[in-house]
């Protein structure tokens, strides 16, 4: 879609956005920038939802920086201009979220997460929120995670691997049975699969407890 960039009237621009269909993303982007001193003039609760729909565009084309620099003037007009609802959802909350989802994308986690601290303080039952947040939080430890697990996985298969020599060489062979080794490969077996479940209780209970402490603090 072409657009044109002349005077309109504030209803006029209204009906030409409208014209754009729902997800034609980049139009959406282009309007807004090219009619951007038109709908500056708008009434406050057009000139946010249109600016919302701008960011959640940028969103949708993957440009997260631009969500990041449209969604901080925005967050400061909602309150500002006291345009609270979008659609039926609370407009702040929307654009919070969006917000902590591009520094998401762009593996700002650390950005992110103080961003969803701050959405799940207003908002604690936030299912979106909450599960970004564990995504962070486990994206931040995923390093250390990763070793830990991989180090059960060796002792699992280090257990079989013992279990299978002693099954298909010692014992053919030599006909005699050492109890040392098979505990060999149950010891291994029970530090292997010890260290995967604790590994991933530890991760459980850090999400569980990361996210208490983002709601009610420290």
């Amino acid at each position: 879609m072409k657009f044109i960039n002349s005077p309109y009237e504030q209803e006029d621009i209204l009906d030409l956005y409208k014209q754009i269909e729902e997800r034609q993303y980049y139009d959406k982007v282009r309007f807004y920038w090219e009619y951007k001193n038109q709908i500056e003039l708008l009434d406050d609760s057009d000139q946010i939802a249109l600016r919302i729909e701008v960011c959640e565009a940028y969103f949708e084309i993957s440009q997260y920086n631009d969500v990041i620099e449209v969604a901080d003037p925005l967050l400061e007009d909602i309150i500002i201009k006291n345009v609270f609802i979008h659609k039926g959802n609370d407009a702040f909350q929307k654009v919070l979220f969006k917000k902590a989802a591009a520094h998401y994308n762009l593996e700002e986690y650390q950005e992110s997460k103080q961003v969803l601290k701050e959405l799940l303080r207003l908002k604690p039952e936030h299912k979106l929120a909450r599960y970004l947040f564990k995504e962070v939080v486990f994206k931040q430890r995923k390093r250390r995670y990763t070793i830990i697990h991989g180090m059960g996985v060796a002792f699992l298969l280090f257990g079989l691997l013992f279990y299978a020599l002693n099954s298909l060489f010692f014992l053919p062979y030599y006909g005699i049975e050492y109890p040392i080794l098979n505990s060999i490969p149950a010891a291994g077996f029970v530090m292997g699969l010890g260290t995967v479940i604790l590994n991933e209780l530890k991760m459980k209970w850090i999400i569980y407890r990361s996210i208490k402490t983002a709601i009610f603090g420290s």
